[in-house]
């Protein structure tokens, strides 16, 4: 399996409209004829991939992307090409086929213009490519690594610009989560976060992502609402792991999307003793913390079994279930909130006796834990109008908080208006009351280990157990 490669790449690049069908119809020849697994997506504002290959075969997709006769990727526009080497039999299947979309954006970020943002009518998504919105300012993973070490920690924010599951899993010593669920999120972050919270505004902010692409727009828009000092992992985890390995400051595993689900640090990394130091005033003391609008989780306790690039190693767990609260690190197909089907740490324990619905909660979701189910078959009269009467307290405390909480409102008043209907099935004799309840996949709906294994959901869907 040595020489099976998987690579990540983007680049933003204005495309024109005409080109999409032709580059698509290219891609897709090209990927078929060397025998690629793998998802590019393509778009006015440039391409994106995430693509898995024999070695010679990813060397040709390539040398034939920057060889291309639009000259949109040619060496002075080089793309940053980010290898993963694979090491089993199952990570060499981690795409079931070579896919490639049109798309308006190659990440979906749903970051719209600041100035548009205020203003009524439809917002206008931010021209990346648009010399009105530069970047943050690229760091090397050593200049990273360096700032992050000696930066004055009194005006040093760094921050993760991926989701909260992501972050879970894995993340930099001391960062900050948004705790997003999705990147669109990170508009409502800045928005709250620029002169209070975090107070952005002023202070030297770092971002970072798994390869860098996300940081391209969420630092676009960070400087144009007001923040000057934006810097961003160049790069991103994948390349900072390769510099520093298990000697760096990352803690935990980096996501990846796609059936590998995490990627560990794989040895030392390329730098030097000296540039390995971890010690010092650093981020040790996680001096944002207290601005934080996800905590951040204990890196301490908590270990699993990790292979990555051919080396078996043990990976201290930085997350936590969320149920227990144990040291977990682990994704698992099916663990996702039963409100907004996100996915969720979920502990081998927890998962094999769940809480009452087999219902799991993210941290944005966790004060509905309790009175929140998303399927109601195994509940009694009584216990749906406790959890309504509960519901109905939580929807008029909501009520006049403005548009920022109307997602929320909504949430609860259609769990009511779902639990009203439950009530009226068993009052007309409709329905009967399971006992005990059949426990069911959040993802399809389907009954839990007949119907389903965990493998309908995102890159776990196959046909064959995932874990």
């Amino acid at each position: 399996m040595s020489d099976i490669e998987i690579i990540l790449f983007y680049k933003y690049v204005r495309v024109d409209q005409a080109l999409l069908q032709e580059l698509k119809r290219w891609q897709e020849d090209l990927g078929e004829s060397l025998g690629l697994g793998g998802r590019v997506l393509l778009a006015t504002e440039g391409i994106n991939g995430t693509v898995c290959g024999t070695k010679d075969h990813i060397s040709e997709f390539e040398a034939a992307i920057e060889a291309h006769s639009s000259n949109l990727f040619a060496t002075d526009r080089r793309i940053d090409w980010k290898h993963s080497r694979v090491v089993s039999q199952e990570q060499s299947s981690v795409f079931p086929d070579f896919v490639v979309k049109i798309v308006t954006e190659i990440v979906a970020t749903g970051i719209s213009s600041p100035e548009t943002r205020t203003s009524p009518g439809a917002q206008e998504p931010l021209d990346i490519c648009s010399p009105s919105y530069p970047v943050g300012r690229h760091l090397s993973p050593l200049e990273f690594h360096h700032t992050l070490l000696e930066g004055p920690q009194d005006k040093l924010v760094v921050v993760d610009v991926r989701n909260q599951y992501e972050y879970d899993v894995g993340h930099f010593k001391g960062a900050v989560s948004p705790g997003m669920r999705h990147t669109a999120q990170w508009q409502q972050f800045v928005g709250n976060n620029l002169d209070s919270g975090c107070a952005l505004r002023g202070k030297k902010v770092l971002l970072y992502c798994t390869g860098g692409i996300r940081c391209e727009k969420a630092s676009a828009y960070l400087k144009a609402s007001g923040c000057e000092d934006v810097s961003q992992l160049s790069g991103g985890i994948h390349r900072y792991l390769e510099e520093f390995g298990e000697h760096g400051l990352f803690q935990g595993k980096n996501f990846v999307f796609d059936k590998r689900m995490a990627a560990a640090s794989s040895g030392p990394g390329r730098a030097t003793a000296d540039d390995h130091t971890v010690s010092g005033s650093g981020l040790g003391a996680a001096p944002v913390e207290s601005c934080l609008s996800s905590p951040a989780l204990a890196g301490s306790g908590g270990e699993h079994e990790a292979e990555d690039e051919g080396k078996s190693q043990r990976v201290a767990a930085v997350g936590e279930c969320s149920v227990c609260g144990r040291q977990w690190s682990e994704h698992r197909g099916g663990a996702l909130c039963c409100v907004c089907r996100t996915l969720v740490l979920v502990c081998a324990r927890c998962w094999e006796r769940p809480p009452a619905g087999a219902a799991f909660h993210c941290e944005a979701h966790g004060h509905l834990r309790g009175v929140y189910f998303y399927f109601l078959d195994g509940f009694s009269m009584e216990e749906l109008r406790t959890q309504q009467e509960a519901l109905q307290i939580m929807l008029a405390e909501e009520e006049g908080k403005g548009k920022g909480r109307r997602h929320q409102r909504r949430t609860l008043r259609n769990k009511l208006d779902h639990i009203a209907k439950r009530q009226k099935e068993l009052e007309a004799g409709d329905a009967v009351v399971e006992n005990p309840p059949v426990r069911r996949c959040r993802s399809c709906e389907k009954v839990w280990g007949v119907d389903c294994i965990g493998n309908c959901w995102g890159f776990w869907k196959e046909t064959s157990p995932v874990f």
